[in-house]
């Protein structure tokens, strides 16, 4: 008899991870993601995110962490002249939307950073009357 108390011993464990897998899954009727509270998919920069049902863009924005980049002026040597030129803006089927917005299975969120733009320049060249470019051949000692 002591010979098989051992082998009880060593498939005791087995047995009891196999009742809990049973018992975790239910009768077999129905699968186990269906237990799960429901979601919905939308799009946030190409990419799909499955979302609660009833989640507003605030939270949306708030969860993720979205941010847009504001544009800035930049000088003709790239220092900043003017941050928040062009302010970023988070989309919502490609236009703005209200934070208590309620998002939508098929709803695409998009990050648009603000535009970099360099200051305008010009040149302006004018000729002074009288102020000529002189004959090398007569102003140059030889």
């Amino acid at each position: 008899m002591v010979p098989m108390a051992g082998k009880l011993r060593l498939a005791l464990p087995g047995a009891i991870s196999s009742l809990l897998l049973i018992a975790s899954c239910g009768n077999g009727s129905a699968p186990l993601a269906a237990t799960s509270s429901p979601t919905i998919a939308i799009t946030v920069d190409g990419k799909t995110q499955s979302i609660e049902p009833g989640t507003t863009f605030a939270q949306l924005v708030a969860s993720l962490g979205l941010k847009a980049k504001d544009g800035r002026v930049l000088s003709v040597q790239g220092e900043v002249l003017t941050r928040h030129a062009d302010p970023g803006r988070i989309l919502l089927d490609g236009s703005t939307a209200k934070r208590r917005t309620v998002l939508e299975a098929g709803d695409a969120v998009t990050v648009q950073d603000g535009r970099d733009k360099i200051e305008p320049s010009t040149r302006k060249t004018s000729t002074l009357p009288g102020r000529g470019v002189a004959d090398p051949q007569f102003s140059l000692s030889t």
